[in-house]
């Protein structure tokens, strides 16, 4: 299995998450770009391909 930058980064913001608390506040930072699609936002990551958006970036909509 191939661990691409888009799971990698899903992985640490899932454990971020499930390791907090109902009072924590859990804020990312990401220094870079973005696209939106229709009315879905993503966030663009370095191997981000333009044939494959849904697929290698992480969609927003999945953050909240």
């Amino acid at each position: 299995m191939i661990i691409t930058p888009q799971k990698n980064l899903w992985k640490k913001l899932t454990h971020m998450i499930s390791e907090s608390s109902s009072d924590d506040t859990v804020m990312l930072y990401f220094a870079g770009h973005g696209m939106k699609i229709g009315t879905d936002g993503f966030l663009i990551l370095p191997d981000t391909k333009q044939s494959d958006i849904a697929n290698t970036s992480l969609e927003l909509k999945k953050i909240k």
